[in-house]
């Protein structure tokens, strides 16, 4: 039977398509191995990449073959991490095609790309959930100009070492501490590119505000992560709490 071409790889009818990767000298592939044990890539990152999904493989392969997007691609993720971003950053950066396509009519000269500022004015009335009675005490901030890295979680001491306090006691404890009101907890969650991912896996508390629910006990709302979102949620004053109840604070 005449054998049949296919991308370069000869192979006759009923025969697997092989191409010329397979007929690479046993010490060319040994050679190719050893950089990437050097590199730190173990067998079990091989076995996940035969496991992984055909987006995964393309785009090992496509990395091989120096692709020069691909190639792009990565040199752009080595300057995000570098700038700190994370890959959950980085990764809501990819679905922001708006912001992308700016940013390439930007590159092009046909747009401007500029620091928004983000700020917040904790002296207004916050949020009052349907039910509840009213606002107890709302300490307010002025116009606060939101810097992430101006913000502290802070612990007192009674909740670190897997110790908890009672939340009353813990108010007073935060009196003379500059804890943040529930204006910035809504703004955070209108904007939840914003939060910072350290923030998931803890319930972050804004003591600046303190409510009365609709059943009339005190309570303060906090921030969390639940599901693929970042939500709120209250707690009473009359309840402990632990290590991963910390108040968002400024930092000094």
């Amino acid at each position: 039977m005449r054998p049949l071409e296919q991308g370069g790889a000869k192979t006759t009818k009923g025969d697997p398509i092989m191409g010329d990767l397979i007929k690479m000298p046993h010490s060319e592939l040994h050679a190719t191995v050893e950089i990437l044990d050097r590199l730190g890539v173990t067998p079990h990152d091989f076995e996940v990449l035969r496991k992984a999904s055909s987006w995964s493989q393309a785009t090992t392969a496509r990395v091989h073959k120096t692709d020069p997007s691909v190639w792009a691609a990565l040199e752009l993720e080595d300057v995000l991490v570098r700038l700190g971003f994370t890959p959950g950053q980085i990764r809501a950066l990819a679905g922001r095609k708006d912001l992308l396509q700016l940013v390439r009519q930007a590159l092009c000269g046909a747009a401007r790309v500029g620091l928004v500022q983000h700020v917040i004015d904790c002296d207004a009335d916050p949020f009052l959930p349907q039910g509840w009675r009213g606002v107890e005490n709302h300490k307010k901030g002025g116009q606060f100009k939101l810097d992430l890295s101006k913000i502290k979680l802070h612990l007192s001491p009674n909740q670190m070492d897997s110790k908890c306090i009672e939340g009353n006691k813990l108010r007073k404890e935060l009196a003379s501490e500059p804890v943040l009101n529930a204006n910035v907890l809504d703004y955070l969650l209108a904007h939840p590119e914003l939060i910072p991912e350290e923030w998931k896996g803890k319930y972050v508390f804004f003591w600046g505000t303190i409510y009365r629910n609709s059943n009339g006990s005190l309570c303060v709302r906090f921030l969390f992560w639940d599901d693929g979102a970042w939500r709120w949620g209250y707690r009473w004053l009359g309840y402990r709490f632990h290590g991963n109840n910390p108040a968002a604070v400024l930092a000094s």
